[in-house]
C-alpha cells in the first residue's frame, strides 16, 4: 500500500470509530457510561459482529441437510455423423450397414433431485455442532462484555475519587509550590540554618510530586475511561460524584454452597466446555456414520432435441448405495479420536469447574478483605481531616510553622483519595463477587438499540446488583 492509501484508510477509520456517537450532555452517569461501553466500544462491537457470524454459519449449515437439487443444460455439435457397425455374433465376418442413432446437433437439459442419507446424517451433526459453536460465541461475548463492564466500573470510580479531590488537590498544590518558593528565599536569605531550609524544601519536593501524580492520576483515569466508553480522545466531560458521596458497601451473609452452584450453572467457562463436550460426542457420531453405507435416492426430469429418439422428454428415478470399503479400516481410528477430544473435553470442563469455585471462594474472601480495608482508610480519613482542622487553627495561632499546614493538608488529602480508591475496590472486588457467580453484569432486555434505552436497563440491572448476591441469585 502506498503512503497516500494509507493515510486514507486512517482518515476512513478515524471517521468510522466514532460516527452516529451521541455527544455528552451534563455529567456522565455510571449507567450511561456502561451504556456508551456496550454501544460503542469497538470490542464489544467485534464480539458482536463473531456472534452474528456464528449464527450465519449455523443457518448456513441447516441448508447442507436438503436434497441436492440439480439443473443442467448444453448444447453440442459433431463435425460428422456419430455412424456405427455391428457384428453379428452367430455369423461371424457379416458386417452390417453403418448406421446412426444420434443428430449431428443436438441440445439436452436435466432438473436432478438427489438425497444421500448419509450425507444427511453428517450434515444433521454438522449443523448441531455449528449450533453449539454459535452459542460458544454468544458465551466469549458475554466474558467480553462482563470484563468491560467491569473495567468501566473501575476507571469511573477512580475518575469521580479523584474528580472529588480535584479542586482541593489544585489549593494544595499551589500552597505546597509557594511554600517551596518561601522555602528558598529563606535559604537565600540566610534566615534559617542551611541544613534546616535543605530539609524543608526536600519534604516539600516529596509533597509536591505524590500530589503531581495524583494530578496525572486524573488524566490517567479519564483517558482510560474515555477508551472504555468508546469515547473519542480528548473529549471533555464531567462524571457524576453522587454516586461516591452516596456510596454504602453491600453487606450480606451469603450461602458460599449456593453461590458456588451458581456459578457451576452459570459461569461463561463452564457453559463453553459443555457445548465442547457436546460437539466432541457429535464427533463421535459422525465417525461412526462414516462407516457406514451411503443410500442415494434420485429423481430426474430429462429432455433431449435428438430427432432419433422415440421420446424426447422422459423422466427417471432410482436407488443407489455406495460404500468405501476404506472407511471400515480408518473408522475405528477416527472414532478412538473423536472419543479422545469427548474425554478431553470432560476433563477440561472438571479442571474449569474446580477453577470455578476456588474463584468463588477467594473473591468472597477479597470483598470482605477490601471491606475491612475501606473501614480503616474512613477512620483514617476522619482522624487525617480532624488533624488537619487543628493544625490550621494553630498556625492561625502563630502556634505551628507553615510547612506543618501543608503537611497536614497534604496528609488529608492523600487519606481522603485513599478512602474514595477503598470504596473504588470495594465496589470492583463486588464486581468481581458477580463474575465469579456466573451474574451477568449486562443487562438482558433491551427495548431498542439507542443510547437512552441501553442506559435505562443499565440502570435497572445496576439496582439488582446492589441487593447482594442472594438477592441476584434468586432473580435469576
Amino acid at each position: 500500500m502506498s503512503p497516500t492509501e494509507r493515510l486514507e484508510r486512517i482518515e476512513q477509520d478515524q471517521q468510522a470509530m466514532f460516527v452516529d456517537q451521541e455527544p455528552v450532555t451534563g455529567e456522565l452517569s455510571l449507567a450511561e457510561a456502561i451504556g456508551r461501553g456496550l454501544k460503542y466500544n469497538l470490542e464489544a462491537r467485534v464480539r458482536r459482529m463473531e456472534t452474528a457470524l456464528a449464527l450465519g454459519q449455523t443457518e448456513l449449515s441447516s441448508y447442507d441437510m436438503l436434497p441436492q437439487l440439480a439443473a443442467s443444460a448444453g448444447y453440442t455439435r459433431r463435425s460428422n455423423v456419430l455412424a456405427s457397425r455391428s457384428e453379428i455374433v452367430d455369423a461371424s465376418s457379416v458386417p452390417s450397414f453403418a448406421s446412426t442413432s444420434q443428430d449431428r446437433e443436438q441440445t439436452t437439459a436435466e432438473v436432478e433431485l438427489v438425497w444421500n442419507l448419509l450425507d444427511f446424517g453428517v450434515s444433521f451433526y454438522t449443523a448441531k455442532q455449528d449450533a453449539d459453536r454459535r452459542l460458544i460465541a454468544e458465551q466469549r461475548r458475554e466474558k467480553v462484555v462482563n470484563k468491560l463492564i467491569q473495567d468501566i466500573r473501575s476507571s469511573y470510580w477512580r475518575v469521580a475519587a479523584a474528580q472529588q479531590v480535584e479542586k482541593q488537590l489544585e489549593i494544595v498544590l499551589q500552597d505546597a509550590r509557594d511554600s517551596l518558593d518561601d522555602a528558598r528565599r529563606i535559604e537565600t536569605e540566610r534566615l534559617r540554618s542551611p541544613i534546616q531550609s535543605l530539609r524543608v524544601q526536600r519534604s516539600l519536593l516529596s509533597l509536591i510530586e505524590q500530589l503531581e501524580t495524583l494530578e496525572s492520576e486524573l488524566k490517567v483515569a479519564r483517558t482510560q475511561l474515555s477508551e472504555l466508553a468508546g469515547l473519542k480522545p480528548g473529549t471533555e466531560y464531567r462524571v457524576d460524584e453522587s454516586v461516591v458521596l452516596a456510596f454504602q458497601p453491600v453487606r450480606f451473609e451469603a450461602d458460599i454452597e449456593n453461590l458456588e452452584r451458581t456459578a457451576l450453572m452459570n459461569r461463561p467457562e463452564i457453559l463453553e466446555e459443555s457445548y465442547n463436550h457436546r460437539i466432541a460426542q457429535r464427533e463421535s457420531r459422525k465417525a461412526l456414520l462414516r462407516m457406514l453405507p451411503g443410500l442415494e435416492f434420485f429423481a430426474s426430469y430429462n429432455y433431449s432435441s435428438n430427432s432419433y429418439l422415440l421420446n424426447n422428454e422422459w423422466g427417471e428415478v432410482g436407488a443407489m448405495v455406495n460404500w468405501n470399503l476404506f472407511n471400515l479400516f480408518s473408522g475405528p481410528a477416527a472414532m478412538d479420536l473423536a472419543e479422545q477430544r469427548e474425554l478431553l473435553a470432560e476433563r477440561r470442563r472438571q479442571a474449569l469447574s474446580m477453577a470455578v469455585l476456588a474463584q468463588v471462594n477467594l473473591a468472597m474472601h477479597q470483598y470482605g478483605t477490601e471491606l475491612g480495608k475501606y473501614e480503616r482508610a474512613q477512620e483514617m480519613a476522619r482522624i487525617d481531616g480532624r488533624i488537619n482542622e487543628v493544625t490550621a487553627i494553630g498556625v492561625e495561632n502563630s502556634a505551628g510553622s507553615r510547612m506543618d499546614q501543608v503537611n497536614a493538608e497534604t496528609t488529608a488529602l492523600m487519606s481522603e483519595l485513599k478512602r474514595l480508591r477503598a470504596a473504588a475496590a470495594v465496589q470492583d472486588a463486588y464486581g468481581k463477587v458477580m463474575t465469579a457467580i456466573g451474574v451477568s453484569l449486562a443487562p438482558e432486555a433491551i427495548e431498542d438499540n439507542s443510547l437512552q434505552s441501553v442506559t435505562q436497563a443499565v440502570s435497572a440491572r445496576l439496582e439488582t446488583l446492589e441487593r447482594g448476591p442472594e438477592a441476584v441469585v434468586d432473580s435469576i
